[in-house]
């Protein structure tokens, strides 16, 4: 059995409920419109294997969204797994990030294009099935180093919070080697079963960790992280660190708002202002 939270925050709560959306569900979450209700009023639906998850946000979201005195229902509620699995096939359709990727779920892998490279993602508990704008918006961006010559075979890459370790497997596809951290175990083995199913096990590695529990003074041609501000902020100096000389930076999980203060963190340390490119209410910002 999963665990379904279900909250429908008023829309000048929706930027909170993204922000604790975006930290505490990673593994994505499902809008619905609800009907007879202004087109930017939803209903978000998330699901939990773990029901410990789900209470912990479930609680942050009525601290955050409860404070008012308009009051936000958060309901609990089991489901069946079968039917997180079949909605998965309804929903999942495949996406084209910039010149180089296509991502395609398993059930639809002989759909294969051969001028485009096709990562195949196994749509489970774990963030990062190219639908999120912050997903979508990293593959552009690798896609273009690579399309420029700016990333080549033979070059190493740390792709931070790797979740389904979708980035990290599309730049092994593109030749590149390297490591894939994030702090969830489940997320890692998520991320192992999409390499294998990738055939990128021999280039890409995948680890439960932080960014210290590098080998010291290893350094990538490419970092990537799609993960909070928050913590891209926090971890500025130990990101910077893990940068090789001429070496790219991508960075994604950022709020239109937050840009200013992630961009102004690494400015801080030496790095000239990035390009910034926004899609809907999210940001990458990129050092290439």
């Amino acid at each position: 059995m999963l665990t379904k939270l279900t909250i429908a925050p008023v829309p000048q709560d929706s930027d909170i409920a993204a922000t604790l959306l975006a930290q505490y569900a990673p593994q994505g979450w499902e809008e619905q419109p609800i009907p007879g209700h202004p087109q930017e009023a939803v209903r978000i639906c998330v699901y939990f294997e773990n029901p410990n998850s789900a209470v912990s946000l479930a609680s942050r979201l009525d601290a955050a969204l409860n404070d008012g005195p308009e009051k936000v229902d958060v309901v609990m509620e089991e489901v069946p797994e079968q039917d997180w699995n079949a909605a998965w096939k309804d929903f999942f359709v495949p996406v084209r990030a910039g010149e180089m990727f296509t991502v395609l779920p398993p059930w639809m892998a002989n759909q294969k294009c051969d001028t485009r490279h096709s990562i195949v993602i196994e749509p489970k508990m774990a963030f990062g099935t190219g639908h999120h704008e912050t997903t979508a918006l990293c593959l552009e961006v690798l896609s273009e180093l690579v399309v420029s010559g700016r990333l080549k075979p033979g070059q190493n890459f740390l792709d931070l919070g790797t979740g389904s370790g979708i980035l990290g497997i599309g730049l092994t596809l593109c030749g590149l080697t390297g490591v894939g951290l994030d702090i969830d175990h489940q997320a890692t083995v998520c991320a192992l079963e999409n390499a294998r199913i990738n055939g990128c096990s021999q280039g890409y590695e995948a680890a439960t960790g932080g960014i210290e529990t590098l080998v010291p003074g290893k350094q990538f041609d490419c970092v990537v992280a799609n993960i909070l501000s928050g913590p891209l902020i926090s971890l500025s100096p130990l990101i910077k660190q893990r940068m090789a000389d001429g070496g790219c930076l991508v960075l994604s999980g950022i709020l239109v708002e937050q840009a200013e203060s992630v961009s102004k963190a690494y400015q801080r340390l030496g790095i000239p202002a990035p390009r910034k490119t926004e899609r809907g209410e999210w940001v990458v910002l990129a050092w290439i």
